[in-house]
Order: structure tokens, then C-alpha cells, then sequence
């Protein structure tokens, strides 16, 4: 669509070339005519996002273009969540909250095929071996055992309190992949706890 273009529009109203409508003044300036055409440009501009959201226009739900929009945004939040003293340990993922049909089975976030995605990934493990804190490994792969994303920590010399690591990445997944957390790894039989938060945001394609 176009702003108004009309010849009785406001010149430049919201800066160069962004004419807008007037109300006149009587005697002195026209009021800004709407024509068909600015109309019709405006309706299907508005039902186009409705329809392609799959919806039926309708003057009895006032609130469709609101939905269409959040129909073609998607996102899931998985809680991971895991606590072992052994040298690895698999995390469990749940699923707190989602927009766009993803589902959670076997520590598996599928999302609908037709779209794209970020993925996020929030988290920390604590080392309760105060002499030699762990070196400490997470894995999340897209289902088809390539890494998605990797973070390992290494620390350099002993220390003489547990040490948190904290993680945070981003990755990009692609049509048809699902993300699996596989298991946070230690190298001294030490990992005490972790915790984070999965984050996949994605958009519609269909």
C-alpha cells in the first residue's frame, strides 16, 4: 500500500514524500478526499495478513489481525534441569511455555516444520569438587547428531570454592531439525547441579 496520495492530501505531513490528510480550512484548504482505490488498498493489505494466517475475514471478531500476527510468531521456553554426581549426567527438558505447536518427548523439542528458528541457550553448572573444579561440557545437537551448540569450560587452576560456569549461546536451526540436550560432562566425577533455560524463537513461513 501507499500513504495517501491524493491531490488534496497534506504535502510532506510526516516529512519529504509523506503526504497525510488534512481537515482544511474552510475557504482556504480542501479537506482530504478518500477515494476507493486508498480504501481498497488499506482492506486488503489488512485481510491479506488475515487470510494468509488461514482465517476467514469476519466483521464479528475484531480482534483477527491481532491474531494473525501472533499465529506467525512461535516461541517455546524449556526448562533444562539435571543433578548427579557422576562424570556425566543427561538433563531433562520440560516445556513451560509455548506459542505454535512444538511439543516435548525423550528430552526433544520438535517445532512446526515450516519455519525458522533461534535457538537459545541460558545456563550454569555448579563444581562441588572444591580442589579440582570440573571441566565441564554441554552439548545440544538438531537430532542428526550435528552440534548445534557446545560449550565447554576448562578451568586453568584448582580452586578453593565450588565454581559456577555460566553459559550462554545462539544458534540457528533449520527447516525439519529438532533440538535435543544431550548431557552436561564433567572430568573429575564432580558436576553437582544444573540448570537453564532453552529459548527457541521462530516466524511462519506458510
Amino acid at each position: 500500500m501507499d500513504r495517501i496520495n491524493d491531490p488534496t492530501a497534506e504535502a510532506d505531513k510526516f516529512g519529504a514524500g509523506k503526504d497525510g490528510f488534512t481537515e482544511g480550512d474552510p475557504g482556504l484548504v480542501d479537506r482530504t478526499i478518500v477515494r476507493a482505490a486508498w480504501l481498497d488498498g488499506v482492506q486488503e493489505e489488512i485481510v491479506r495478513v488475515i487470510e494468509g494466517a488461514g482465517l476467514t475475514p469476519s466483521s464479528a471478531d475484531l480482534g483477527q489481525l491481532l491474531k494473525s500476527v501472533r499465529k506467525s510468531l512461535r516461541f517455546a521456553v524449556c526448562a533444562i534441569s539435571g543433578t548427579s554426581v557422576a562424570a556425566s549426567t543427561n538433563f531433562t527438558m520440560t516445556l513451560l511455555a509455548q506459542s505454535g505447536g512444538f511439543s516435548v518427548a525423550s528430552n526433544q523439542l520438535t517445532p512446526p516444520a515450516d519455519g525458522y528458528y533461534l535457538v537459545l541457550f541460558f545456563g550454569r553448572v555448579l563444581t562441588a569438587d572444591t580442589s579440582n573444579p570440573a571441566n565441564v561440557t554441554l552439548t545440544v545437537d538438531n537430532g542428526s547428531g550435528d552440534d548445534m551448540i557446545y560449550v565447554d569450560y576448562r578451568p586453568t587452576a584448582s580452586a578453593s570454592d565450588p565454581v559456577t560456569v555460566s553459559m550462554a549461546t545462539i544458534s540457528l536451526l533449520l527447516a525439519s531439525e529438532v533440538v535435543r540436550v544431550l548431557h552436561v560432562s564433567g572430568s573429575n566425577q564432580d558436576i553437582q547441579a544444573g540448570s537453564g533455560r532453552l529459548v527457541v524463537l521462530g516466524v511462519s513461513t506458510s
